[in-house]
Order: structure tokens, then sequence, then C-alpha cells
């Protein structure tokens, strides 16, 4: 109705409850000289009924209140996207979500410098979705996301680009869905630590890209989940340059594309976390650790490297030049390369058998199974962390 017209500085009264699908869709987006809003009363929410109401109006300062406690499916999304004179958000009070409910609602709202509290127990399908994307001025999250059950997409990109958001807020979910926190703190460069992770059973894509570019990050959460789905941790950390030590990664059976660049840039990160998987999956490493520059130490379990599937294709690409390779002793190590075994890196060939001595009295020279001397020793058979030498 108003649309671009923007040397509009007063909204007319809108005191209709009673709303139809999209009635007030992108009614004033682009008014750059409106600077007050119009009071809104309604209580129930039909479909997109706000959509686009204000986006763009540059000079609006204050948004109006937003008392409705029953959503509808995109009812609020991109509501004030772009409104840079934005300094406070409204609160919203609503307990049970709508897919896309409030999706862009205030991305790219510069001024905006807190959040409003997020009741809400009862989510959906990208109800939160990039919803303060690029506010670059935001300082405080909620401090608590209280849902237990998460659906798809609903925590996607929330606070990517936030690069002053220096908490993320506690997160109590323990039932993943599809992409649900992909990308949610991206680009959050001011981010120290991050929230806990409680869920022990993924889904598809749930952590991917949560923590991208967060380059202030220094310490990962623990990730305590034994079932994986495919490309849960897709590129989870990449692009965190200040992290200096990976979680321990318990999961035994892996999935497609499970670790894909998870820390793929870390160039802090000097040691990799124990990966007790015993069989790979396709694409389960790929790019795991490449561009890690200070990387010199790994421990893997599996016996073979099935290349069909690219597991570990470029897993080690630019890591130190030279660094130890533990591994069980029926691992082919004859190729060194980035997809597999670093060449210049030392292989530490695990047997499975625990440390043993025969005497303590008498000192001798240590071979190695290659009849090569490596050290001096106590006399007698002496297996050391997992590789074999004999005193002669």
């Amino acid at each position: 109705m108003f649309m671009n017209c923007t040397k509009l500085s007063t909204a007319p009264a809108l005191p209709a409850t009673d709303l139809a699908d999209y009635c007030y869709g992108h009614m004033f987006r682009g008014c750059t000289g409106l600077t007050a809003a119009p009071e809104l009363t309604a209580v129930a929410m039909p479909e997109g009924c706000y959509f686009n109401m204000f986006n763009g109006c540059t000079g609006l300062t204050a948004a109006p209140e937003l008392p409705a406690t029953a959503l509808a499916k995109g009812c609020y999304m991109e509501m004030f996207k772009g409104c840079t004179g934005l300094t406070a958000a409204p609160a919203l009070p609503t307990e049970t979500m709508a897919d896309i409910c409030y999706a862009n609602m205030f991305e790219g709202c510069t001024k905006l410098t807190a959040a409003p509290n997020l009741p809400a127990t009862t989510l959906a399908m990208g109800c939160y979705n990039f919803m303060f994307s690029n506010c670059t001025g935001l300082e405080a999250a909620p401090a608590l996301l209280p849902a237990a059950t998460l659906e798809e997409q609903c925590y996607e990109g929330m606070f990517a680009g936030c690069t002053n958001l220096t908490t993320a807020p506690a997160l109590s979910a323990t039932q993943m869905a599809r992409h649900c926190c992909d990308r949610m703190f991206e680009g959050c460069t001011a981010l120290t630590a991050a929230p806990e992770l409680p869920a022990t059973a993924l889904a598809e894509g749930c952590y991917c890209w949560m923590f991208w570019n967060c380059t202030g990050l220094e310490t990962a959460p623990e990730l305590p989940a034994t079932t994986l789905a495919d490309y849960c941790y897709e590129g989870m950390f990449e692009g965190c340059t200040g992290l200096k030590r990976a979680p321990a990664l318990p999961a035994t059976t892996l999935t497609t594309s499970c670790y894909y660049k998870m820390f793929l840039g870390c160039t802090e990160l000097e040691t990799a976390p124990e990966l007790p998987a015993s069989t790979l999956a396709e694409t389960c490493y790929k790019e795991m650790f490449c561009g890690c520059s200070k990387l010199n130490t790994i421990e893997v379990n599996f016996t073979s490297w099935t290349d069909a599937d690219n597991p570990t294709l470029d897993w080690l690409k630019d890591v130190s030049a030279d660094g130890t390779f533990v591994c069980p002793e029926g691992l082919d190590i004859s190729t060194r390369d980035a997809s597999h075994v670093p060449a210049g890196w030392t292989v530490n060939s695990s047997t499975g058998i625990s440390p043993i001595m025969d005497s303590r009295y008498a000192n001798g020279t240590i071979y190695n199974i290659l009849g090569e001397e490596v050290d001096e020793h106590y006399k007698g058979i002496v297996i050391k962390n997992g590789r074999k030498y004999i005193n002669r």
C-alpha cells in the first residue's frame, strides 16, 4: 500500500484485530522516512499477516508491541528486516511457534543491542531462522533457549554475523532435527565460549557450520553423541582460527560426511581427538583437519582406507610438516600424502599389547623390529607405546 513511499513520516492507525492472510504484507516496506510504527493490537495471527511490513524502514527507532500469543506461518517474517535505526526489540511472549514465524525478523538491525527473551518450548520448522542475522550491534542474546526438542532448521543462522555477541544462550535441547543448528553462530567473531551441547543422538546436518568462522572461539564444547547422522558435524568449527583444543569424539559408527570439514582451517589446533571408529564411511573424514597448520598428532583405529568412498580425502592437507600418526599395526601406511599419512610424519603402529619389561637390572641396546637401534633400556623384550623392541 505504501511501499517505497520514502517521504511518508506518519503511519495511519490500524485498529483491526481480526486479520487475514498477508493483510499487511509489505505495507510500509522501504518507507525510509517513517519514524514511528502504528499500534498493532491483534492477538491471533493469520499466515504472513505482518510479512515484510516495515522492511527497510531505516528511520524507525522503536517497534510496536506485539501481544499475540497464537502465531501462524510466516506471521512476523522479515517484519523489521533492515531497520537499521531500531534500538530495541519488542517482547515476544509466545510459547508455541509456527513455521518460519520469526524468520529474518530483525535481520540487519545493526543498532539492536539486546535480543528479547524467547520462552517458547514448542518449536516449528524454521521458526527462528536467521532471526538476528547480521545484527552487528547485538551484544546480548537470550540467556536460555528452553526447548528440549528441536525442529527442522529452527535455529538455522539465528545469530549469524552478530560480530559483537560475546555469550551464546544456553541450549536445553536433547532431541535434534535436520539442520536445526546449521550456521547458528556463523561469523560471531567475538564469541569465546560455546554453549553445552548435551544431545547423544544426532540428526542430519544438525550442527553443520554451527560455529563457522567464530575466530575468537578457543574451546569447543563437549560432544557426547555416540549416534551420528549424515553431515551432522560438517564444517562445525571451520575457520575457528583461535581454537586450541578439540573435543573428544566417542562415536564408533560413522555416517556419510559426518566429520566433513569439521576443523578445516583451525590453525591453532595441534592435537586431533582420537578417532575410535574401526570402519570408515563415505567422505566421513574428508578435509576434516585440512589447513590445521600446527596439527602434529593424530590417532586412528581403522585398518583400511577404503579409498573408493573418499573417506579421508585431503583430511590432513596443509598440516604440520612433521608429526606422529598412531594407527593399528595392520593399516597400510605405504602411501604418504594428504589423504593418508602425511609425508614426513612418524608412524607409531599400535599392537594393542600393554607395555611390559622382563628385567629391570641390566641395561642394553634397544632395536625396533627392523633391526634399527633406537634407545637404551632394560634387558629383555620391551613393548612401548604399541611398538616392539628387543634387547640384543
